[in-house]
């Protein structure tokens, strides 16, 4: 995959952009606005799965390193304060490091499929492995967890995640017309197969992000939290923007089934429900993300029995998700032969099988559980998992302590981690923006719950409507 000039100095220059406006805005504007926009752009913007010749960087990366570095240059003194279990993320990054050591002693061993060789793993693939998980789920949850700490900065974050689902919806309206043509038209390629952004007699938008999925999971995220910061405006007595419908009109386009439910549940609890029902979703969705991957990879719950639930979808959804499934269970027969630590990289995670004249891999990876388990493990499952579910099991605990409106507000929050795990059960991680979404509940659901951090905010939220804002 080869972008043009324009791609490649996108991803080249981002680190300065991020540089600068850090310097331009440092006591104009709260780091947590600023830094909500910093990683939000680039994921909606830059070009997808391009990476830079060294150190796998790819726009994800490129985002949150270049915003760790500018807040530790600009904001060290704003983000020193430390909150109770501060040291959760580093704990987590110790066991991930202490896996990615046991995963490389235990997977010394090359692996032949006929002609075809998969390397055994050394020392730079415990580095690399440490690495990923640091870049990828520790520093995202870092920056949530140190930068958004008070109900300013929640409704900073909200406000600003609102209005990137606005300024995506033209563009997603072009795609849905046209067909997804912006990434060739503006980086000289498409990120990935062009069928798969075909439904029914219409397209669903890529725009310059990965896959349409990955644009529906933006989208859904940005329809929630203008959904939160309606009902917190409502509460106070506000005129509520009707923002959260035109996103809502967007995902209903784009025909992702699984974004157009999360957004009708969260319609349910935010516009007509309470906070102590989005609290109780909140306890579901750790129950479930949790129990999944113990119920599938003893062999509990099989795919027939789950295809079995979906009798009466329509044919291509049920041959997809029975696809999908079959594909699963392949990966966990061979993840439970190195249950623990997993297999590592280089495709040994995945099943081999001689098909005519030579051996070829037969398996499709979607769900982000089953590629942590396959790779890294239970150790490095519990890690990723651990991540996402402790925020909202904190969440659940304290949402009923936190007064109004940062209560709505933080339900909002709580939702949008919630269905984003829940998503990483048949998808593969899109991008981790959700980690930055739950490093920030952790911290919020405390502060809140203790009445610290709850001064009151402008009205009509943090104010200005861009980037500048």
């Amino acid at each position: 995959m080869r972008g043009n000039a324009l791609a490649w100095t996108a991803l080249y220059a981002w680190p300065a952009v991020v540089l600068l406006v850090y310097a331009a805005r440092r006591g104009r504007a709260r780091p947590a606005r600023t830094t909500a926009w910093m990683i939000l752009l680039p994921v909606m913007f830059l070009p997808a799965l391009l990476d830079l010749p060294f150190a796998g960087l790819g726009k994800h990366r490129i985002a949150f390193l270049s915003a760790g570095v500018a807040l530790v240059l600009f904001h060290r003194a704003e983000l020193r304060g430390r909150g109770r279990f501060s040291h959760f993320p580093l704990a987590l990054l110790v066991l991930a490091g202490l896996g990615g050591v046991r995963t490389v002693l235990t997977n010394g061993d090359s692996l032949s499929f006929g002609p075809l060789r998969l390397p055994g793993l050394g020392d730079r693939d415990a580095i690399w492995i440490v690495y990923a998980f640091f870049v990828d789920t520790y520093l995202p949850f870092v920056i949530g967890q140190r930068v958004f700490r008070t109900e300013r900065d929640l409704r900073d974050l909200l406000e600003v995640l609102s209005l990137c689902g606005l300024l995506y919806v033209p563009l997603c309206l072009v795609e849905i017309r046209l067909s997804p043509q912006l990434s060739n038209w503006v980086y000289g390629y498409f990120p990935h197969s062009f069928a798969q952004t075909r439904r029914a007699e219409g397209f669903r938008p890529v725009v310059f992000m990965n896959h349409g999925l990955s644009v529906a999971m933006f989208l859904f995220t940005a329809f929630g939290a203008a959904l939160a910061l309606r009902r917190a405006r409502a509460a106070a007595g506000l005129r509520p923007p009707r923002r959260a419908w035109i996103i809502g009109g967007v995902l209903l386009l784009g025909r992702s089934l699984a974004s157009i439910l999360y957004s009708a549940a969260a319609t349910v609890l935010l516009a007509w429900g309470s906070s102590k029902a989005a609290a109780r979703v909140a306890v579901l969705a750790v129950a479930v993300v949790a129990a999944y991957p113990a119920v599938r990879a003893t062999g509990l719950v099989s795919a027939e029995r789950v295809g079995g639930l979906f009798e009466g979808a329509s044919p291509e959804r049920r041959e997809s998700l029975l696809f999908r499934l079959t594909n699963e269970d392949r990966l966990i027969e061979r993840a439970m032969e190195r249950p623990l630590w997993g297999w590592g990289g280089w495709g040994r995670n995945r099943t081999y099988i001689h098909w005519y004249d030579g051996w070829a891999d037969v398996t499709v990876t979607d769900g982000t559980w089953i590629i942590v388990l396959g790779s890294t493990g239970v150790a490095g499952l519990a890690a990723l998992f651990a991540v996402l579910l402790v925020p909202l099991a904190r969440c659940a605990w304290s949402l009923p302590s936190v007064p109004p409106p940062a209560r709505e507000l933080l339900a909002g929050l709580a939702l949008i981690v919630a269905f984003s795990s829940f998503d990483l059960l048949p998808n593969s991680q899109s991008d981790f923006l959700p980690i930055v979404y739950a490093g920030a509940l952790f911290t919020l659901s405390e502060r809140l719950a203790r009445g610290r951090g709850t001064e009151p905010a402008a009205a009509g939220g943090a104010g200005g409507r861009g980037p500048g804002g």
